[in-house]
């Protein structure tokens, strides 16, 4: 792995988890909210702030630029956006099949609830405080070495690693496979970031080089998890992420092409996105698969 991505991730989790626990702490001596919430909004906006830190520190304004331009929607129209309805079909998919074993449907206001939790969620959620970092700086260092599903695969690691401590105690996600087993729990989780991260490729790649519709899948996926622990009976929210992980898996398979082969120039992220181009290493050879 690159150094300068590697200083990224350990920069990214040491001040994220050091804002966490710092509002933690103040939780449990009973410090009033706005004072937590702060501290944790840093902690949670950390990548994207570190993301184009990094970006100038690299490239200097060519790649603070690159890194903004990305931000950007540059196709509207193509596959990517199967990928960014995987969420709300997953959500669907589990109340349907609460509503198939007898349990009760779900309220009528669930989708209206869903509907409005998008802009809170891109805002303060995540999408607009991490995508700058995992998807505008890490990734396309990732893409310059390795193939589409490798890159995915190590930053949906990374990604999952670093979020467990939101995970348990930001969105509730762990406690509310726990029940499970801690196995079941740790697994679905796993599963869970890493096709997310894999979904996160594709749209990128697809809406060409995008980081604002990965932000929009990234509110798909954090609105589904909220309306499914809002309204969703307890075994209906594991069967909500299974429905996700198994969504995933059948988008990932027909999309094996663009993820199990190496990118061609013309698709790769531009060269102020991938490495200081005065230090820019060549390309190692991967044997193919």
């Amino acid at each position: 792995m690159d150094k300068r991505l590697l200083r990224f991730f350990l920069a990214v989790f040491a001040t994220s988890w050091l804002f966490w626990a710092a509002a933690v702490l103040l939780e449990i001596k009973g410090w009033i909210a706005p004072a937590v919430q702060v501290l944790t909004c840093i902690g949670n906006a950390t990548p994207s702030v570190l993301g184009l830190v990094f970006a100038w520190r690299d490239g200097g304004k060519k790649g603070l630029n690159a890194l903004v331009k990305a931000s950007g929607t540059r196709r509207y129209k193509g596959r990517q956006w199967l990928a960014i309805a995987v969420p709300f079909a997953a959500l669907l998919l589990s109340a349907a099949i609460q509503l198939l074993f007898g349990q009760s449907l779900p309220p009528l206001v669930m989708p209206l609830v869903l509907l409005f939790s998008l802009p809170f969620q891109f805002l303060i959620g995540g999408p607009l405080f991490e995508e700058l970092g995992w998807r505008g700086y890490a990734l396309p260092r990732l893409l310059h070495r390795h193939r589409p599903l490798t890159a995915s695969l190590l930053l949906g690691v990374v990604w999952a690693i670093w979020a467990i401590p939101m995970a348990f105690w930001g969105d509730l996600v762990l406690p509310a496979l726990l029940p499970y087993g801690i196995a079941t729990c740790l697994c679905v989780y796993l599963l869970y970031a890493i096709f997310a991260s894999i979904l996160a490729t594709i749209v990128y790649l697809r809406a060409e080089n995008s980081i604002m519709l990965a932000m929009l899948l990234h509110t798909a996926c954090l609105s589904m998890i909220s309306t499914a622990l809002l309204f969703l009976e307890k075994i209906a929210f594991l069967i909500c992420m299974l429905c996700f992980i198994a969504l995933s898996c059948i988008l990932t398979y027909t999309e094996r092409r663009l993820l199990l082969e190496r990118l061609p120039a013309k698709r790769m992220p531009p060269e102020e996105l991938q490495l200081d181009e005065a230090q820019m290493e060549p390309r190692p050879p991967e044997s193919e698969t």
